[in-house]
C-alpha cells in the first residue's frame, strides 16, 4: 500500500511540472511583450528628452549671438549646437537625412525670436535597437512614428 501511494505521488507531481510548463509557455509572450515595449517606450523618452536639449541648446546659441550678427551666422551656430549635442547622445545630426532642423529667425510681439524645430520620423529612419522593437508586430504600431520639439530664446541686443 505504501509503495502504490508513492507511485501516485511521483505521477502528479509530474502532472503539475507538466501544467507549470505549459503554464509558463501560455504566459511568455504576454511577458515578452511588456518588456519589449517598456524597453521601447523608454528608448524613444530618452532620444524625446535628447531632441529637447538639442532644441533649447540651439535657439539658445542662435539667440545670444553679438549684436548685428546675421541670420546665416545664428544659423550656423545653431546648427553646430544641435549636431554636437545630438551625435553625443543619439549619433544623428541635421546633415544625414534623418533629422530634419528648421532654424529661423522671427519679431514675435516686438521682440526677435531665435527658434529650432526638430522632426525625427522614427518609421523612415530607425534608431538602433529601437528599430528592432518597431519592426515588431504590433509594437510598431503602438509606438510613437514622429518625434518632434521646438525651442524658441528671444535674441540678445
Amino acid at each position: 500500500m505504501g509503495r502504490s501511494r508513492t507511485v501516485i505521488r511521483r505521477q502528479h507531481a509530474r502532472r503539475e511540472r507538466g501544467a507549470a510548463v505549459v503554464e509558463f509557455v501560455i504566459i511568455l509572450p504576454f511577458f515578452l511583450f511588456l518588456i519589449f515595449f517598456l524597453v521601447g517606450i523608454a528608448m524613444t523618452f530618452s532620444y524625446r528628452q535628447a531632441l529637447s536639449q538639442a532644441a533649447t541648446e540651439a535657439a539658445r546659441a542662435g539667440a545670444v549671438q553679438p549684436l548685428g550678427t546675421s541670420v546665416a551666422n545664428r544659423t550656423a551656430s545653431a546648427t553646430t549646437a544641435i549636431n554636437s549635442t545630438m551625435q553625443n547622445q543619439a549619433g544623428v545630426s541635421c546633415n544625414d537625412g534623418s533629422l530634419v532642423c528648421t532654424l529661423g529667425q522671427s519679431t514675435v510681439n516686438g521682440e526677435e525670436v531665435f527658434t529650432a524645430t526638430l522632426s525625427h520620423n522614427l518609421k523612415q529612419h530607425p534608431l538602433g535597437p529601437l528599430a528592432v522593437i518597431q519592426g515588431m508586430p504590433l509594437l510598431g504600431d503602438i509606438l510613437p512614428h514622429d518625434l518632434s520639439y521646438t525651442a524658441s530664446a528671444r535674441v540678445s541686443r
